[in-house]
């Protein structure tokens, strides 16, 4: 025995619709926001959250009667390398002559001269094997006071730098500031040694 479900449609003169209850929306308001998000996500999840490593710039504290500069007087061995445990006071002289420059060199800023910097790090602790370099500030040698020299026996005598830096808001500045972390979640160190 077969059992069919059998239909039988008439068709007159009149054209018939047949409605089909599917749902359809063409509503793409909010997937470029999605999108967006989706990203962002992503970002995220690659190469972690970001940290607010912008600086601030900050001076030093005023001390005597609103003074702030701050002086850096660098001496080198004048005398005999081999015999130092004898050394005296004399012996240290705030030049750049001794430390194998000459007078000419320093006036004329050769490139020998010109490429010397002072480097001063400021760290964490005293203990070498443990201490952490929290930021460094370079002192280059074209600032600082100047010293009476002679580059020639036929010329008048001229004045050359010297590593004696006096810095502050005007004048020779560079090395003055100090630039540290703005936002103090990043570290909470209250200071250096």
């Amino acid at each position: 025995m077969i059992v069919n479900n059998s239909y039988k449609f008439i068709l007159g003169d009149i054209p018939q619709v047949i409605e089909l209850p599917v749902e359809l929306k063409w509503d793409f308001y909010g997937r470029d926001e999605s999108i967006d998000l989706y990203e962002e996500e992503v970002v995220n999840e690659i190469i972690g959250n970001g940290y607010d490593f912008e600086v601030l710039r900050f001076t030093h504290k005023e001390y005597g009667q609103e003074q702030t500069k701050i002086q850096y007087d660098f001496f080198f061995y004048s005398g005999n390398t081999n015999d130092v445990n004898t050394s005296t006071p004399l012996n240290w002289v705030c030049s750049y002559l001794p430390e194998g420059f000459d007078a000419t060199e320093v006036y004329y800023y050769r490139p020998a001269f010109t490429k010397s910097f002072f480097k001063l790090d400021f760290y964490d602790s005293p203990n070498g094997t443990t201490q952490t370099n929290y930021f460094t500030v370079i002192l280059p040698v074209q600032q600082g006071s100047t010293e009476t020299a002679s580059i020639s026996t036929a010329l008048p005598s001229v004045q050359i730098k010297k590593p004696s830096m006096s810095l502050d808001f005007v004048g020779d500045s560079e090395g003055f500031y100090l630039y540290w972390l703005r936002t103090h979640n990043f570290w909470t160190l209250t200071h250096f040694i």
